[in-house]
């Protein structure tokens, strides 16, 4: 790997790893703080915002990134786009916000429950305001992962005091919230402060194609989520907070153990959009180096994650969360999974601008997530919910292989 995108992963690995850190300080401190019960409404909130986040978001992780690391050395070409995706993601926030107080679907939460939708909504105004896809297609991650080091700590203390003078469950959802907003502010004025600045005034018309354009990477993005994000949100809803917080301490460790491979994807995605479109001989050596490390980081992780599960549980969950030790053992093979889904259809398929055979390659898993959910989750409770995400997850994978051999074969190989 050249020198830049070194740097690139070690800025994306800083992002990441105090995103992750924090998760692994702060599940103890509430599991302990709080009841079985106001912890897994918590871990509820986190899912609705996961989810949320994918509407939001609207595809541009994948599309704006591309545009932006396609036309690094020209951004005043298409300021213009950058701007009007920008506000499209903040304008599709507000609406959720007005959505979720409008629809009477809240009503079948209990009054404990619908607290977290007020600060659910400023989470996400939050999330809109932080334009991570800019600085990864810039790849200046380094300036996102000051920010959010600075702001994570902040938040840490925060929680930490409300742990102190032990407030309810809404304050530690009020603390992340506002950090959220906080956070986003703060990444406008450093964007903006720049001589050539990212974000101007856009027509709406430009935000009407934009949308149009976005949208075949929302659908993708909301196929993938089927088998990623709504199991958790399933199983919280039908089966109660308690069982989503011991399904909740898992995943918190499976997902800070696949954290070392987090910063290699995002770093070599915009680096190999543009390669296949200046140097395609480049473009799979660094590919073949980058999986080769993927893949071992992941096994790696997939072993430890299987026997030390209980070890992991213990000091995360504390006591109470022995189905937890079960639920981890059975996600512990998803990082390996995860690492050939992703890296295969995102550093492969979609970097190659196929966004068809990108798009073809997650409906399997996402038929097979709406197909089993409902009846692994009312069986098994939160061990259901691991098996949903070890079957889709394997779907993915296997189907990512046979897409991925296919570009290579068809574009790779020929030199186009």
């Amino acid at each position: 790997m050249s020198s830049r995108l070194h740097f690139s992963v070690i800025s994306n690995a800083a992002y990441q790893v105090s995103g992750i850190a924090l998760q692994i300080l702060i599940v103890p401190l509430l599991a302990r703080s709080l009841s079985t019960y106001d912890f897994g409404l918590y871990a509820l909130f986190q899912a609705l915002f996961a989810y949320l986040c994918i509407v939001v978001d609207f595809g541009l992780q994948w599309n704006g990134t591309q545009l932006v690391s396609s036309s690094i050395h020209s951004l005043a070409s298409v300021a213009s786009k950058l701007s009007a995706r920008f506000y499209l993601q903040i304008g599709i926030s507000i609406l959720i916000s007005v959505a979720i107080f409008a629809l009477p679907l809240v009503f079948f939460f209990t009054s404990a429950a619908w607290s977290i939708f007020p600060p659910l909504t400023l989470a996400l105004l939050g999330y809109a305001l932080f334009p991570l896809w800019v600085f990864i297609g810039l790849e200046k991650v380094h300036l996102a992962a000051s920010i959010q080091i600075v702001n994570r700590l902040c938040m840490l203390t925060a929680f930490a005091c409300a742990s102190h003078f032990r407030l309810p469950v809404t304050g530690y959802l009020y603390i992340f919230s506002f950090s959220s907003v906080l956070a986003g502010v703060s990444s406008i004025i450093l964007l903006q402060s720049d001589p050539n600045r990212v974000f101007r005034r856009v027509s709406c018309s430009m935000m009407l194609q934009s949308l149009r354009e976005c949208l075949p990477f929302f659908k993708t993005s909301v196929l993938i989520s089927l088998y990623t994000s709504l199991p958790p949100l399933v199983l919280g809803w039908l089966i109660g907070p308690a069982s989503l917080a011991e399904f909740d301490i898992a995943n918190k460790i499976r997902i800070a153990a696949q954290a070392p491979v987090g910063p290699i994807s995002q770093a070599v995605f915009p680096r190999l959009s543009s390669l296949f479109v200046s140097n395609v001989e480049h473009a799979k050596h660094v590919f073949a180096r980058s999986f080769v490390v993927v893949l071992i980081l992941s096994l790696f992780s997939a072993l430890s994650l299987y026997f030390l599960a209980p070890l992991l549980v213990s000091l995360v969950g504390g006591k109470g969360y022995y189905e937890s030790t079960l639920i981890l053992r059975w996600m512990s093979p998803i990082p390996v999974l995860m690492a050939l889904s992703n890296f295969l259809n995102v550093q492969v398929v979609l970097a190659s601008g196929n966004y068809s055979q990108f798009r073809k390659a997650v409906v399997p898993a996402a038929i097979a997530g709406l197909a089993i959910t409902y009846p692994l989750t009312i069986k098994y409770k939160g061990l259901g919910t691991a098996q949903i995400y070890l079957i889709c997850e394997l779907c993915a994978a296997l189907i990512s292989i046979v897409f991925a051999y296919r570009t290579v074969k068809s574009k790779l190989l020929s030199g186009q």
